[in-house]
């Protein structure tokens, strides 16, 4: 089966650099967060937050890191919620 995609001008970009979402930080937040290990996330830079926020296309307005935890423990009790 040989399938084409017509993406456009091929200057579509993804929200995270590969240099953020290759680093051993993202990984280790991204496991946090999928494995809901809140306690876990907290330990993370702000800046890492963000960005996996943003890759798991969750809409985030928060200014601080409890702001932003705030909004991903509604995530995770979310996605529990429907496990």
């Amino acid at each position: 089966m040989n399938v084409k995609f017509d993406d456009g001008d091929g200057l579509t970009v993804d929200p995270v650099p590969s240099e953020i979402q290759s680093s051993l930080e993202f990984q280790n937040a991204f496991l946090a967060l999928r494995s809901e290990a809140l306690g876990m996330l907290q330990k993370f830079p702000f800046k890492t937050l963000r960005y996996l926020a943003t890759n798991q296309s969750i809409l985030v307005k928060a200014k601080s890191l409890k702001e932003i935890m705030a909004v991903l423990a509604k995530y995770v009790s979310l996605v529990s919620c429907t496990v």
